[in-house]
């Protein structure tokens, strides 16, 4: 599969509690997307860029992974998985900003990796911002190993190509809390619940086209109200 996706707003994940999952990639752009405030999930991923099944070959090759918010992710923020070269190939982390978990101790980590030969010769890392409330040594998981953000980026050799180091950061958003169902449909004052904007899609139709239930008008609450973007 080749393709691009751009400028997504996920919030609180599916019954797995993941927010994204790319697979069988021959060649992706993942850009501007905001995945953000899960709940629950029995193996909660924020982005999980996946290179298992090798049956045709590697699954998971040339990604370009930028300028992505992941906020408040229940597990792991950012999840790649598959062993180097025969299941994953080039990938670039760019200018991306993940924050959370946002539990303490335990399965929570900012970016795991599974494999450390993928992060030492398959993973380009540059200018990307973290922040967790975490013990700075359960930042980062690779191949079982928690790290520190200076230990994660020595073993992805980050940065890249002359541009600025990945670095720590105060993820200070206006209101983050707000990127939830709940807190768009108590922004246009209605009832702040699954059921009642459920209801109020299924009465959607022309000549009755609310547009403030629309996706254009959530992703802009979200990218505008909650995170500033």
């Amino acid at each position: 599969m080749v393709g691009t996706i751009r400028r997504n707003v996920v919030l609180q994940g599916n019954g797995n509690g993941w927010g994204a999952r790319l697979q069988n990639i021959e060649s992706a752009i993942f850009e501007d997307n905001i995945i953000a405030n899960s709940i629950s999930g029995g193996v909660p991923r924020g982005v999980i860029l996946d290179g298992h099944d090798t049956s045709q070959g590697p699954k998971l090759k040339n990604v370009l992974f930028q300028r992505n918010v992941i906020s408040r992710w229940h597990g792991h923020s950012l999840s790649i998985e598959g062993t180097a070269v025969s299941q994953v190939q080039a990938i670039t982390l760019l200018e991306n900003e993940i924050s959370g978990p946002i539990d303490s101790g335990g399965d929570h980590f900012l970016v795991s990796i599974n494999d450390a030969a993928v992060a030492a010769g398959e993973i380009s890392s540059a200018a990307n911002l973290f922040q967790s409330a975490l013990s700075s040594n359960q930042w980062f998981l690779i191949d079982g190993n928690t790290k520190t953000l200076d230990q994660w980026k020595a073993d992805v050799h980050d940065p890249y190509g002359g541009k600025p180091a990945s670095a720590s950061f105060a993820a200070n958003y206006p209101f983050p809390l707000d990127a939830t169902i709940e807190g768009y449909m108590t922004a246009i004052n209605k009832t702040p619940s699954y059921a009642a904007i459920s209801q109020l899609l299924r009465q959607q139709r022309k000549g009755n086209w609310n547009q403030q239930l629309g996706a254009a008008a959530i992703n802009a609450f979200v990218r505008g109200h909650c995170f500033g973007k």
